[in-house]
């Protein structure tokens, strides 16, 4: 019997297409399952390296960055843990070509807006109370800014009283070398009076000494006359630059008292024409004392000369005298009719006093008894801020800016803090200085002005302490005194009392209590009497308020300074703390090698299977599936 094989031929062909279209479709679905599980094995691994977080600075600060020395270092790891899932890829085998870091983000980069994005994400989630809303956050900004614009307007004109009393002063100084003339020329007559010539002659010299200055002394009156008009100018310009951060009301109050100096410059002009004649004055009566002092040494020598024609002959002295009187008492008596100087010199010293004490001493005076300022530095380290550039601006938003200053005062210590060897961090944030003391001198310098520009528009805004000032203004000034010099004087006062009243404000912060940001009547301890005590005094009392005051504390002082700053600038001085902290316990930590942002990108071969199975005989490897996989993650 013949056989036949076309129908064992066709089944085997049908078999092997078959089997064909299976593996194929199979192969089809393990690729999409290599790539599948790349995919998952990328980011599993990036998973991996961003669980390395560095720990102290997360139990610290509750931010999260994940250190690294190289980049190489880190591309290391990475493989290391997507090696894991190449070996246990069973059907899904892979081999690993290379990893690319495409890119890493430091939580140094962008200004600090990484910082700041992970301060906002872990506040979420706490429980803390903003002492101040959104919905005021651009109101409390303004006043800020009013206060602090109000204190160096006034503080500006505050220096031209101090002009004016110089002014007051050089004129006062004028007035006593006309007293003492007065006193010679007098002393000089009586003794042309008592033919006492070489009394005369010993008189006229220290009368021509005196009448030699008054060309001098109305030349420095003018000096400082046109000095203050120069200034007052100036000021006026400063007014109007400074004048853009304050409301009408504020500007309405202090133009008023601006323009009392305009009054006073304008009486000045009157008096100062008087005071110039004096110039003409002297120069004449220089030339008469000196004619007549020719005159009694001629009269004097012809006397010591003169002989009798005989014992009988006497000598009339009284007719030889008589002219040099008459010609003597052409003299013109020079005196100054203009009101001028100050009445009550020790007031006046007292105020003076206090006024330094404030600006050059603050620090020293308002330090609570007991209590020592930390001598502590910085480590002189790269700080990240080095790196900070003002240009980069605001670009916070207000209420993001107050929750950023609460995570501050939440994890940074200060003046009252007393457990780090570096205290005042949240004076760093402010001062950027490397020792304690300069932090926290300008920390405190900060609220001292706010301080002072809120109470001064206090005063401004209170009828009795205007008039408060105002009384004693008059009695340093006096009757006699030119009146327009009252009410520039009483400016000053009003601005050493806001100062002052600033600085009991500071002691009391300092020492735990609390002080509102807008003062009321019932707020308000200093009287004005005592600020001349603490001139006299060279000191603060201990306990201006006598109780615990009500309204924010001294680290809400301190978060409503940061409020003002550049937050990039807080930002990098935030992160400057947390490297220092840090490298207590990890010498070399460098917080510009922290990421909190990191890209790469993987290239794969995936491995043929079915060509690997014993029972196909072609083993040679063809090169596999060439694949990428991209994965990033950030904190």
């Amino acid at each position: 019997m013949k056989v036949k094989g076309q129908i064992t031929v066709f089944l085997s062909m049908t078999i092997m297409c078959i089997c064909g279209l299976m593996f194929g479709i199979l192969e089809s679905a393990r690729l999409e399952g290599i790539r599948c599980y790349l995919q998952t094995a990328v980011h599993s691994s990036m998973d991996s390296l961003f669980s390395g977080y560095h720990r102290d600075i997360w139990n610290q600060y509750r931010i999260l960055v994940r250190e690294y020395r190289t980049e190489e270092e880190l591309k290391d790891e990475f493989e290391k843990y997507l090696t894991t899932y190449k070996d246990a890829a069973g059907w899904y085998a892979m081999d690993i070509k290379k990893t690319d870091l495409e890119e890493i983000s430091h939580i140094t980069d962008h200004g600090g807006r990484n910082l700041e994005k992970q301060v906002l994400d872990y506040m979420k989630f706490g429980v803390w109370n903003l002492n101040f809303q959104e919905d005021t956050a651009e109101d409390l900004k303004k006043e800020l800014k009013e206060a602090a614009a109000t204190k160096r307007i006034a503080d500006q004109y505050s220096k031209e009283t101090g002009q004016a009393v110089k002014l007051e002063k050089a004129v006062e100084r004028l007035d006593q070398y006309l007293e003492r003339q007065k006193e010679l020329y007098k002393e000089a007559q009586n003794s042309l009076e008592d033919l006492d010539g070489s009394g005369f002659l010993d008189r006229g010299k220290k009368l021509l000494k005196e009448l030699k200055k008054i060309p001098d002394l109305v030349d420095n009156y003018e000096e400082k006359a046109d000095e203050l008009r120069r200034e007052l100018e100036e000021s006026r310009q400063y007014y109007i630059a400074e004048s853009k951060d304050l409301t009408s009301s504020s500007k309405s109050m202090l133009e008023a008292e601006i323009g009392k100096y305009d009054s006073y410059i304008m009486e000045e002009g009157e008096r100062r024409k008087e005071i110039a004649g004096l110039k003409s004055i002297a120069e004449q009566n220089m030339d008469l004392v000196e004619a007549v002092m020719e005159e009694a040494e001629a009269v004097e020598q012809y006397i010591s000369e003169w002989e009798g024609e005989d014992e009988e002959d006497e000598l009339d002295e009284e007719a030889l005298w008589r002219p040099v009187q008459r010609h003597f008492e052409r003299f013109k008596q020079a005196e100054l009719l203009c009101a001028h100087g100050t009445a009550d010199k020790e007031k006046q010293s007292f105020l003076e006093q206090t006024k330094g004490l404030l600006e050059k001493g603050l620090l020293s005076v308002v330090i609570p008894e007991g209590k020592e300022v930390s001598q502590a530095v910085l480590p002189n380290s790269s700080f990240p801020s080095s790196i900070y550039e003002e240009t980069e601006g605001e670009y916070t938003s207000l209420i993001n800016n107050l929750i950023v200053n609460e995570y501050c005062g939440m994890f940074f210590s200060d003046f009252l803090d007393e457990e780090k060897e570096v205290q005042y961090e949240l004076e760093y944030l402010i001062g950027g200085k490397l020792t304690d003391r300069e932090n926290l001198s300008i920390a405190v310098g900060d609220i001292f002005l706010i301080r002072e520009g809120l109470n001064f528009l206090h005063i401004l805004s209170d009828k009795e302490k205007r008039q408060a000032a105002v009384q004693l203004a008059e009695v340093i000034v006096g009757a006699s005194g030119l009146a327009p010099l009252v009410p520039i004087m009483a400016f000053l006062i009003m601005n050493i009392w806001a100062s002052a009243e600033a600085a009991y404000d500071i002691k009391s912060l300092l020492s735990g209590e609390k002080i509102p940001l807008i003062k009321t009547a019932e707020d308000w301890k200093l009287g004005v009497e005592q600020i001349l005590d603490i001139g006299k005094n060279s000191k603060l009392d201990s306990n201006p308020y006598g109780r615990e005051g009500r309204g924010l504390g001294y680290e809400e002082y301190l978060k409503l300074m940061l409020f003002l700053k550049n937050s990039s600038q807080k930002y990098y001085r935030m992160m400057d703390v947390i490297q220092m902290n840090i490298q207590r316990k990890q010498p070399g930590f460098s917080i510009k090698q922290c990421a909190c942002y990191i890209h790469i990108k993987a290239d794969i071969c995936g491995k043929h299977l079915f060509l690997r199975l014993p029972f196909v005989e072609n083993k040679k490897e063809t090169g596999g599936y060439q694949m990428e996989a991209e994965a990033e993650k950030a904190y």
